[in-house]
Formats: C-alpha cells, structure tokens, sequence
C-alpha cells in the first residue's frame, strides 16, 4: 500500500505505524519490499497454524492472508486448502500438466 505522501504499507489493512516500510522519497520500492520490515510482516507466525504443517499446498498460499487467517484459518482446518485442493488439479488439466 502506497500513500499520497510516499509512506508505504505492506498491506492496506495494516496502514498502522508500527507497521510502516518507509517512504519512496527515502527509498526503492525494491528496497521497502525487502526491508527488515517486510520479511517480518511476511513472517508472521500467526498465519501458520497446525494444517499448514503437512499441507501440500504450502508453497502456493505461504500461509495465506494475514488478515483473513483470522476468519479462514484454524488449528482444525483452512479454507485455502479446500479451494486448492478443487483448483490445483484443474488448473493442471487445463495447462497440461497432470
């Protein structure tokens, strides 16, 4: 998420201080996305929980949503994991791939 005044935001839903990246007049959008910031947005061990342990479609969703964990995400089940599980092999069918 980019401001009028350059500050940027890894996600609008997080537009907060403490999770601000920095400012383009200051630096690279590259830079900001690759911050020490970001990487600790992005890691954010909230977003795993016990279904994302075996699942075998970790490397697509990487945990998915910060924010939408909260509603799709439980120790029980995850909701991206019964929409890839119908998607993935589609999507392979139709490129050729399985």
């Amino acid at each position: 998420m980019i401001e009028a005044n350059g500050d940027v935001y890894p996600c609008d839903f997080y537009c907060l201080d403490e999770y601000r990246l920095g400012n383009l007049a200051d630096a690279s959008l590259r830079e900001l996305a690759t911050s020490a910031g970001a990487e600790a947005f992005l890691a954010c061990q909230a977003c795993r929980r016990e279904p994302c342990a075996t699942c075998p479609y970790a490397r697509i969703c990487n945990g998915g949503c910060r924010r939408q964990n909260t509603c799709y995400l439980t120790d029980d089940g995850c909701a991206y994991q019964d929409v890839l599980a119908q998607l993935v092999p589609e999507l392979a069918h139709m490129y050729g791939l399985g």
